[in-house]
């Protein structure tokens, strides 16, 4: 009976840490499982630079939180990170088995690998999410992310929020899998929207294929116009298989994808809106042709009319895959027969999911578009910044001239 006991002890345990690895935060993470012993990934970069410079980063910061705590002999699982090639050293991660978020800064210095002799692969570094005498299947951690530094203040300092690090490793770059090794699964949670209710909305439910080309033979922009009822915090694309689909040198397919997401709010009409700065920004550098890791969530938007916009920033670029001269590539899930009340799209339609609040009619018939006001000409009546600013001096200079006639006339 006490053995059954501590059995169902062991178990519900076991149901309440991965309860804990499996919750969403105010923030995204990806979710590492093992299938194995020595459980490994490429991770890429982004931010800044999509390349690391090993000579000028020594920093690194870690966010994360452990879900399982030691391996199969009892001993506290830790991490590691490799260079490209790996080869050892490696750079120790030894995390605080607390279950709750933690940072953790590392240095990079000591690691005698850690220069631009030995790390040439600069695109990525392997990371050994969970290392042990051995990993068991289903061992489990959190990783918010890992960001790269050239000074150890900045590092320090970090919260997820700056524009401080050389690169940063989001969610979308951990999940990248560029090249792994006892994974079971990468799968990355979505920050917890404004309210718990928020739901995926789709353009359609379940996309017709991939189709929607971004390469050289079809180099423009694609966009797409949608109005909401409700607020929102994130957009991604699901055919049901995976996000996006982009050339990968690994398989054959040609060079990696430099592409990028943008998010507008719509003013007047599509020209005129895509003329303005974006209310939010993504870039991506996919590795692998069917790549379906993308988070972009970003500070909750009103209701209203946007327009989302993608397009491919390195198809000039040439490289021999395969024995043949290629070029980069995205492609997005294809749909047909969209609502084109509410989605206008510039070419061929692709699927679109918006992370919004739960409700029924959550997309809405697109406005008119009409013809942005011109600017008000320069006129005596109405002058322009430069007038205007002429006059406002030409004014106070006149205050303070009267000030000192009064002041003569006191005295």
């Amino acid at each position: 009976m006490k053995k059954f006991l501590a059995l169902a002890i062991v178990a519900v345990m076991t149901v309440a840490l991965f309860a804990v690895g499996a919750q969403a935060e105010d923030f995204s993470y990806a979710h590492f499982v093992a299938s194995g012993d020595d459980p490994c990934s490429g991770v890429t970069f982004s931010g800044a630079h999509t390349n690391m410079d090993p000579d000028a980063v020594k920093w690194a910061a870690i966010k994360y939180r452990t879900v399982s705590e030691k391996d199969s002999g009892g001993a506290a699982l830790t991490g590691q990170i490799y260079v490209q090639p790996a080869q050892e050293p490696c750079v120790k991660v030894e995390y605080n088995h607390t279950q709750n978020w933690e940072t953790l800064v590392l240095d990079l210095s000591g690691c005698a690998a850690w220069n631009s002799e030995k790390y040439t692969q600069t695109n990525s570094i392997r990371f050994d999410f969970l290392q042990g005498n051995k990993v068991q299947d289903g061992d489990s951690i959190d990783i918010a992310w890992i960001a790269f530094f050239e000074n150890e203040a900045d590092a320090k300092a970090y919260n997820g929020t700056q524009d401080t690090p050389y690169c940063v490793s989001t969610p979308t770059e951990l999940a990248a899998k560029a090249g792994t090794n006892q994974v079971k699964s990468i799968d990355v949670v979505a920050a917890e929207a404004s309210s718990a209710a928020d739901v995926n909305h789709s353009v359609v439910e379940a996309a017709g294929g991939v189709g929607v080309w971004l390469n050289p033979d079809n180099p423009n922009p694609v966009t797409v116009k949608f109005t909401t009822t409700g607020a929102f915090t994130g957009i991604n694309f699901n055919n049901g298989q995976g996000g996006y689909w982009a050339s990968c040198v690994g398989t054959g397919t040609g060079p990696e994808a430099d592409w990028v997401v943008e998010l507008y709010k719509f003013a007047y009409n599509t020209e005129n809106t895509l003329a303005q700065a974006p209310a939010a920004k993504k870039e991506i550098h996919s590795i692998g042709d069917s790549n379906p890791a993308f988070d972009f969530t970003f500070d909750s938007q009103p209701a209203g009319t946007y327009i989302v916009k993608v397009y491919v920033t390195n198809l000039d670029h040439e490289e021999e895959v395969g024995g043949e001269t290629r070029h980069p590539y995205v492609v997005l899930p294809a749909i047909t027969n969209p609502d084109d009340t509410k989605f206008e799209f510039n070419g061929r339609a692709f699927n679109l999911v918006v992370i919004g609040e739960d409700k029924a009619d959550f997309f809405a018939a697109n406005p008119e578009e009409t013809t942005a006001p011109a600017d008000t000409p320069d006129t005596p009546d109405n002058p322009g910044t430069a007038d205007a600013a002429v006059i406002a001096i030409a004014a106070v200079a006149c205050l303070a001239l009267a000030g000192v006639v009064v002041a003569k006339k006191v005295r």
